[in-house]
């Protein structure tokens, strides 16, 4: 049986932790065991290559269970584990500042609390509501704009140029519209969630929408 260095094979009676490994030292297992000379030798007799003692230290099911829990994504089967670097200084640093004892942290982004409309905001959304613009006729005139005047200008330049103002007067059109169509949503009794859902956006955002920003 190898012993690397700082590995010591202490008597049997308390429990400890081991780390069993190749000569490389990137597959290992992580076991634990009252016996550790006796149960290092009975692993090797069952092992088709020469395997090391690689680390030990004083510890029970505990220690062998969070240790397992934090290196799961390395696990192979059973209690091996496969590192691309030297995983002792990851299993020492675990053992020393136990990272299972920190408080977990949700990465869940909380919900935002949507926010009902002052009485400002309401008045808007009616107004909004009460225009009388054709919206559809008018988003069909700009965008017939955007044709006409993009064939007629030769420069590069000026067509550009009239393209983002023509782009400008679409959106301020779609706008509108999307306004007009928030509001009246809301007017047939339906939800922030669900006029969201209209417009793919979040409840929040429909609210906003609905109030004109």
């Amino acid at each position: 049986m190898a012993v690397r260095a700082g590995a010591a094979v202490t008597q049997p009676g308390k429990e400890r932790i081991y780390v069993l490994g190749t000569a490389d030292g990137r597959t290992v297992k992580i076991g634990r065991t009252t016996n550790l000379a006796k149960r290092v030798g009975d692993i090797q007799n069952m092992s088709p290559i020469p395997l090391e003692l690689l680390w030990s230290h004083p510890g029970g099911h505990a220690l062998e269970t969070n240790l397992h829990r934090q290196f799961a994504a390395r696990r192979t089967h059973g209690e091996w584990f496969v590192f691309e670097t030297d995983p002792l200084p990851l299993i020492m640093e675990a053992v020393k500042k136990k990272p299972w004892l920190y408080p977990k942290v949700d990465l869940r982004k909380r919900r935002s609390r949507v926010s009902q409309p002052t009485g400002e905001q309401r008045r808007a959304c009616r107004e909004a509501a009460a225009q009388s613009v054709e919206l559809p006729p008018a988003l069909t005139a700009a965008l017939d704009e955007i044709t006409v005047r993009v064939r007629t200008i030769e420069d590069p330049l000026e067509c550009y140029k009239a393209s983002l103002d023509a782009e400008a007067r679409v959106k301020a059109v779609m706008k509108a519209y999307q306004v007009r169509t928030a509001v009246q949503l809301r007017s047939e009794g339906k939800s922030w969630r669900e006029i969201g859902a209209v417009f793919h956006v979040s409840s929040q955002r429909a609210f906003q929408i609905a109030s004109g920003q």
